[in-house]
């Protein structure tokens, strides 16, 4: 068997187990046309592997004008946008568990959590 053959083997099963995988994935080349959409982002999304695939049309499955994705950024090398596209949408959640939780909110629902007097 020679080198090549071995390469294309191992790509052959990198593809296969890509598209089994039960986290949504999709994988787009340099040029960022979608190589892989695998079921489980056929499942979440709605969008399947058929209208995507050798398409630039991935973010259909996230917003609903044409807009890079997270993906694209990367393989533009416009990593500089993430941090100005995303600064505004993050926000720390408040949860009964997070540390700006009050002790009231917390109550016994939380591992370690002292519960506040009454």
């Amino acid at each position: 068997m020679t080198l090549q053959v071995q390469d294309e083997d191992r790509l052959s099963y990198t593809v296969r187990l890509m598209e089994h995988l039960v986290v949504p994935t999709f994988v787009i080349d340099p040029a960022c046309r979608v190589i892989i959409w695998n079921r489980a982002c056929e499942r979440l999304t709605g969008v399947k592997a058929s209208e995507v695939i050798g398409t630039k049309e991935q973010w259909r499955a996230f917003y609903t004008a044409p807009r890079p994705c997270l993906a694209d950024l990367i393989a533009l090398g416009r990593t500089e946008e993430i941090t100005r596209s995303t600064t505004n949408m993050i926000t720390p959640a408040r949860t009964p568990c997070s540390p700006t939780a009050s002790a009231s909110e917390a109550g016994s629902k939380c591992p370690g959590s002292v519960p506040a007097s009454t």
